[in-house]
């Protein structure tokens, strides 16, 4: 109330703005390996009432590429701008090749008791596919001389070339003699 009588001794009220609810992830990209977690956050543009504010959330249907882990509602507790409770995008770890990329969307739903707005939009995280084919490693022998007879002290230098560098434990190659 404003506390100035309208017409005809009438009370004005002014309706207190809306909270506006977003929602955000982080990290905005995770590789479908191990121990790749994303944590979302629901975030208010005001502290929440006394009785603290349960947010409906838009979430993913479930997919074998990743889980999602969040309260449904999420509470931002009395005087908080934030929610404390974990909602999480895990991503399942994996080796198939050429499985591509996932996107992951969250987002916040409208609220049934129209306690808040919607602000912002859905947050976005990506499950990268991190497992690429392997190129196969070529090699070639040149030997110098590229013949020789049969006798005595004949020695031919040979050179094993590779197509790539070896890997870090080495490259056995192994070479079959007429």
């Amino acid at each position: 109330w404003n506390g100035d009588p309208g017409q005809n001794g009438a009370v004005s009220v002014i309706a207190a703005a809306p909270l506006s609810v977003s929602v955000a992830c982080s990290p905005a990209v995770i590789l479908d390996s191990p121990n790749q977690v994303a944590t979302c956050t629901v975030s208010s543009s005001q502290a929440a009432p006394s009785t603290g504010l349960n947010v409906n959330l838009g979430l993913p249907a479930a997919n074998p590429r990743y889980t999602v882990a969040c309260p449904n509602p999420i509470a931002i507790p009395a005087g908080a701008t934030q929610s404390t409770a974990a909602c999480t995008i895990t991503a399942t770890p994996n080796t198939v090749l050429g499985d591509g990329d996932v996107p992951v969307s969250v987002s916040v739903a409208p609220a049934s008791n129209k306690e808040y707005v919607v602000g912002g939009t859905a947050a976005q995280v990506l499950v990268q596919d991190d497992d690429v084919a392997v190129p196969p490693i070529n090699v070639s022998l040149a030997c110098t001389p590229t013949s020789s007879t049969d006798s005595p002290n004949q020695v031919a230098q040979c050179t094993v070339t590779s197509s790539q560098a070896a890997p870090a434990a080495g490259l056995v190659v192994g070479l079959v003699l007429p």
